[in-house]
């Protein structure tokens, strides 16, 4: 589905309630590191809803695309940063900075934010 239009005529029909869905906007301008799209890994644990108690483990990491960020490209290489389909592509013409294996660590991501 790419329209609103697609979306509203989904949600009222007579069998929205028969079906779970996930509904998300893709961002056509993300922020990207030196033209490349990543994700954060990060991890939490739900141990009570009341009173909600969340956990937090310290350390996360970033996962990049194989190849630079271009809306007008549809392949999953350009858009989505997760191993599973990263790991199919050889990485692009990128930026030297960005690391071969497509991820850095909290601390090394941390270091480019300062």
């Amino acid at each position: 589905m790419h329209s609103l239009a697609d979306i509203l005529a989904l949600v009222q029909s007579p069998f929205i309630y028969e079906t779970k869905y996930v509904v998300q906007k893709y961002m056509e301008r993300p922020f990207l590191i030196y033209n490349t799209k990543f994700d954060i890994r990060q991890w939490f644990m739900v141990t009570d809803w009341n009173p909600l108690t969340i956990w937090m483990y310290r350390s996360s990491y970033v996962r990049f695309c194989s190849q630079e960020y271009d809306v007008s490209r549809t392949d999953e290489a350009v858009h989505l940063s997760n191993n599973a389909i990263q790991c199919k592509y050889r990485n692009g013409l990128r930026d030297h900075r960005l690391p071969h294996e497509n991820m850095w660590d909290s601390d090394t991501f941390n270091a480019f934010l300062e």
